[in-house]
């Protein structure tokens, strides 16, 4: 009876998703999953909608920042992969545009920690240690970063075997970006900010992508770039 009801719920529920565009609403609101074991039929769909919409919206997408610089990334990349509604599976999306996006605070604490220099790195990003005013508030901002060309998002897998030879392994599904896009990243300069100081940032970031990568499971090899 109930695997019954669950296959009418898909049923009417598939249907009415079919017609909804949005990526972000896919993969953060309107998943539908009464089987378990269908986690990556599930993200295939998903996928299919990043890759369809995603990439459409892209063409059209007029940034209002002239972009920086540019990234080649050279592993699949995870951000937000703790978020969604499914266990270990998010992907952070544009909300209105629904293409994969790098938000500009993750970048901001990549740069940061590839600073090396306590003065430098309280004078460019903010002293932590201070009150919330002028005096402390840092020098760069950091926008999200996009891709510039198309990209493609796939169903990835990692597969947990518990630690026991005796335990059957659970595989574990979740989107990812494929490697090989161009990201875009962009830096503005905030009030009493140099040359200088927003050339320093750019090169910590660049420095921090290439060396230690972001987003999820970087010591596996995932979310580092290159440059151009």
């Amino acid at each position: 009876m109930i695997k019954t009801f669950n296959r009418d719920v898909e049923t009417v529920c598939g249907s009415a998703l079919s017609g909804v565009e949005s990526p972000s609403l896919r993969l953060n609101k309107l998943l539908i999953m009464p089987d378990k074991s269908d986690k990556s039929g599930q993200l295939e769909k998903i996928c299919g909608c990043i890759n369809t919409h995603g990439n459409k919206c892209l063409k059209e997408f007029k940034p209002l920042q002239t972009p920086s610089f540019s990234l080649k990334l050279m592993g699949r990349l995870l951000v937000n992969h703790s978020g969604g509604v499914l266990e270990n599976a998010g992907l952070e999306l544009h909300r209105n545009f629904g293409f994969p996006i790098i938000p500009g605070s993750a970048l901001k604490g990549i740069a940061r920690a590839a600073c090396r220099n306590p003065e430098q790195a309280n004078r460019l990003f903010g002293d932590e240690d201070t009150k919330k005013d002028d005096s402390s508030a840092g020098k760069v901002a950091f926008l999200f970063a996009y891709p510039a060309e198309k990209f493609e998002v796939v169903v990835d897998v990692l597969t947990a075997h518990g630690g026991k030879d005796t335990q059957n392994p659970i595989p574990n599904f979740f989107p990812a970006v494929e490697r090989g896009c161009k990201f875009y990243f962009t830096l503005r300069k905030l009030p009493n900010c140099s040359d200088a100081d927003l050339a320093a940032a750019q090169q910590l970031l660049i420095k921090g992508l290439c060396d230690n990568g972001i987003g999820a499971k970087t010591a596996a090899g995932y979310g580092w770039f290159k440059e151009v």
